[in-house]
C-alpha cells in the first residue's frame, strides 16, 4: 500500500474497528498523523505564545489549549481505529490497546494524586508509580511486538488478509488497464 492509499484509508475509516489493516497502512498512516499532529502542535503553540506576549492575555493560552485538546482527541480516534485494525490483522483482539492506556491513564493519575499526597505517602506513591511504569513499559513492548509482527496469511477471525485484497484491487486495476 502507498503513502497515499494509507492516508486515504486511514481517513475514510476513523470509526471503523472492524476489519484490518496491514503492516504498510499502519505504519504510513501513523507517520501522516505524527506530521500533521507535529505541525498543528507547533503552529497551536506559536499562536498561543504569540498571542500571549501581543496581548499580554491568559484567555489566549486557554483558547489554545483547548484547540490543541480537541486536535488531540481527533488524532486518538484516527489511532485507536487504526491500531485495532491493525491488531485484528495479527489475529489479536483490540482489547489489547486498552491494557496500554489502562496504564497510561493510572500513570497520569498516580502522578496527579502523588503531588496532594507526596509528603504523606511517599512510599505508596512510589510503589504504585512503579508497578503502573512497569505495567506501560510491559504493555508498550508487547504491543510494539504485535504492530510490526507480519500479519496472518489469508483470512482470520476478522477478516480477509489485506495484503490479499491490495493484490485482487491491482490485478483488477491492470485488466482495465488493459481493456483500455
Amino acid at each position: 500500500m502507498t503513502f497515499k492509499q494509507a492516508v486515504a484509508s486511514g481517513f475514510s475509516n476513523l470509526f471503523n474497528f472492524k476489519g484490518r489493516a496491514s503492516r504498510s497502512e499502519y505504519w504510513w498512516f501513523y507517520l501522516c498523523l505524527a506530521i500533521i499532529g507535529s505541525l498543528s502542535g507547533a503552529m497551536i503553540l506559536g499562536f498561543a505564545f504569540v498571542g500571549y506576549y501581543l496581548f499580554l492575555n491568559g484567555t489566549i493560552l486557554y483558547i489554545s489549549y483547548i484547540i490543541y485538546q480537541t486536535f488531540a482527541f481527533v488524532f486518538l480516534m484516527f489511532y485507536i481505529s487504526i491500531t485495532v485494525r491493525r491488531l485484528h490483522d495479527v489475529n489479536k483482539s483490540g482489547w489489547w490497546l486498552l491494557v496500554w492506556f489502562v496504564s497510561y491513564i493510572l500513570m497520569v493519575f498516580i502522578g496527579v494524586l502523588s503531588d496532594d499526597t507526596i509528603s504523606a505517602n511517599t512510599e505508596l506513591v512510589g510503589i504504585a508509580l512503579s508497578a503502573v511504569l512497569f505495567a506501560l513499559l510491559a504493555s508498550s513492548i508487547i504491543l510494539l511486538i504485535f504492530l510490526v509482527k507480519r500479519g496472518t496469511k489469508g483470512e482470520n477471525r476478522f477478516g480477509a488478509d489485506p495484503l490479499c485484497l491490495s493484490a485482487q484491487e491491482i490485478d483488477r486495476d491492470n485488466e482495465v488497464k488493459n481493456t483500455l
